[in-house]
């Protein structure tokens, strides 16, 4: 045990390592205040009336980790039993018996002052067994326990009296070994008979579900315990993401996040819809969370009514193109700074004035209407569009059937500023469709490049070729792309991603991968274009000119090799079964 300096410097070095160091709370005369989930912790102190960012504001030496502690010292006569948490039900987490694993938001941790309890806190100077992820630095960096504010204490009364409202608290929550549900009022539900499973009967609560996700705003849903912005971004809600950067994405009936951390190996996505977002963050079982959503009924489907037609919106596309035609005006006509900032950029990136005018490039600045803007969750025009350049997806009749907002800006390093940054804005609720597919003509190959910009310089430098964007990899599905069927289609890949789909970003490789399979799903002949440079499609070009980025990319073109069609699935009929 460390009691002195020179205990301290005799055990830090101990075997010539360097070791962490921990606090004995219960001796030590302490009780910490352990936050693992921030906004959770929020969420939960202002149900008791406590304002947690004033609790953390004041403290002057909190311990700063991946998440935060605060360390406070008990008066003499307190004495407590042990570590009090606040927990909440995980369904992601599920054990061999088959019940979910509570998720932990925050905990008071504390120990009998005799020592007959051992409960110890990680302290500044220790490394933090998760390591700090960089965007663009192949290793993570250490991370490491930290003072904050004042620095270090130098006596034990340097560290603040516990405030009576945490003791309070300490003994309003129970034991960390019993999880602690979020109040709320369950009720146990009789199901009506046509609801219960199995046959046809299971049919029906499928149908229930269904219609509980048409006719509930996932928005409005999710908004109740987290913020989404304009464009329908949050903070993802999986309790092992610690997203700082808003990740996951309300895109119609569902939410989700498009993190690395939050994707599996089979390349799915961690994803939400209006009913596991209330299991989640209220606790419910599934159809308790239907009936939290219908005020307290089961809404049979039979008699539910069908939105109406005039409303609904799934057979036919939007169409944006007086927002597009209202930007590209406000672009040509450089009446504005924004619009001159764009315009410059465009040139910045090789575009000509032809590809500029063909593609119908804008900028929303103050001469478009605000009536024109995509709406917000709130209902009103999205202010967030403002400033960007918009790259409208026509149809063969000049319609702009879908429209995308890109900021001129580059990724914050700041991850504070990074949090919300968004490179690309798209309509809310509305899919990332593929760039370009409704004006491709059927006499010739596709070239398919991986974003929109990519795309256009390809036809700076081959006006007369075919050519498309998946507006992102990740996002592609066999339906998206069903045009391309009996098509020989070059891929275009990005070079962090790689010719041999193993590039420097694991995570784009594998969105390649999943681009491909769908590709392949559809009935395209994927051709695999060998990588120009160590520079995205769009840098060649700038770098180069177009003359002489149309003579490299026709040649890599040529050189491009077809990828295998994928295996056929495996025959496991019982007699198959049986002979294996």
């Amino acid at each position: 045990m460390i009691a002195t300096p020179e205990d301290a410097e005799r055990e830090m070095t101990l075997d010539n390592r360097e070791w962490n160091v921990g606090v004995l709370l219960g001796p030590s005369g302490l009780i910490s205040l352990d936050i693992d989930r921030l906004s959770l912790a929020r969420e939960a102190f202002a149900a008791r009336g406590l304002d947690l960012d004033a609790i953390m504001t004041a403290h002057p030496r909190p311990v700063v980790g991946k998440g935060a502690k605060l360390h406070f010292r008990l008066p003499d006569d307190v004495d407590l039993p042990g570590v009090r948490a606040y927990q909440l039900p995980n369904p992601d987490n599920v054990g061999p018996d088959g019940k979910s694993r509570p998720m932990t938001i925050f905990e008071l941790r504390a120990a009998p002052r005799d020592g007959s309890k051992s409960v110890q806190d990680v302290f500044p100077g220790s490394l933090h067994p998760d390591p700090i992820h960089v965007h663009g630095e192949p290793m993570p960096q250490p991370r490491f326990y930290r003072w904050g504010n004042q620095g270090a204490p130098q006596t034990r009364e340097d560290i603040p009296l516990v405030p009576p409202e945490l003791l309070e608290l300490y003994w309003a929550l129970r034991p960390a070994a019993e999880p602690v549900r979020r109040a709320v009022a369950r009720q146990t539900v009789q199901l009506p008979s046509h609801l219960r499973k199995g046959g046809e009967k299971g049919v029906q609560a499928s149908a229930v579900a269904a219609w509980v996700r048409e006719n509930m705003d996932l928005t409005e849903v999710l908004g109740r315990y987290r913020t989404v912005d304009a464009g329908g971004r949050t903070h993802c809600t999986h309790p092992d993401h610690p997203d700082a950067d808003g990740s996951m994405h309300v895109r119609g009936q569902h939410a989700t996040c498009f993190g690395q951390k939050c994707r599996q190996d089979d390349g799915r996505y961690h994803s939400e819809d209006v009913i596991s977002v209330i299991q989640r963050f209220e606790g419910l079982s599934f159809w308790d969370a239907i009936r939290h959503l219908c005020d307290g009924e089961i809404p049979d489907v039979a008699d539910a009514p069908a939105p109406a037609a005039e409303e609904s919106t799934a057979s036919e596309p939007a169409d944006w193109t007086a927002l597009a035609d209202a930007a590209h005006t406000a672009l040509l006509a450089q009446g504005t700074q924004q619009a001159v900032d764009v315009l410059s950029y465009l040139y910045a990136r090789g575009l000509s004035d032809d590809v500029i005018t063909a593609a119908r490039l804008g900028v929303i600045d103050s001469t478009v209407s605000t009536e024109l803007l995509p709406l917000n969750s709130k209902g009103q025009p999205a202010r967030a569009w403002v400033g960007r350049l918009t790259l409208p997806d026509l149809n063969a009749a000049g319609h702009a059937t879908g429209i995308a907002g890109r900021t001129l800006e580059a990724r914050p390093t700041d991850p504070e500023q990074a949090r919300w940054y968004r490179k690309y804005l798209q309509p809310r609720g509305a899919a990332v469709p593929p760039y370009r597919l409704d004006l491709l003509r059927d006499d010739k190959p596709v070239l398919l490049a991986e974003g929109q910009l990519d795309a256009l310089s390809v036809l700076v430098a081959l006006p007369t070729a075919n050519v498309a964007a998946l507006a992102g990899t990740g996002n592609i599905k066999a339906e998206d792309v069903a045009v391309l069927a009996g098509k020989k289609v070059y891929l275009l890949l990005d070079p962090d991603t790689g010719h041999d789909l193993a590039g420097t970003d694991p995570g784009a490789a594998r969105g390649a991968r999943a681009a491909i399979t769908a590709l392949q799903a559809a009935g395209a002949h994927v051709y695999l274009v060998p990588r120009l440079a160590d520079a995205d499609l769009n840098e060649t070009l700038v770098g180069l000119g177009a003359a002489d980025f149309a003579e490299l990319l026709t040649a890599h073109i040529r050189a491009a090799q077809p990828l295998p069609a994928p295996r056929p699935a495996l025959d496991l009929s019982p007699t198959r079964q049986r002979w294996l």
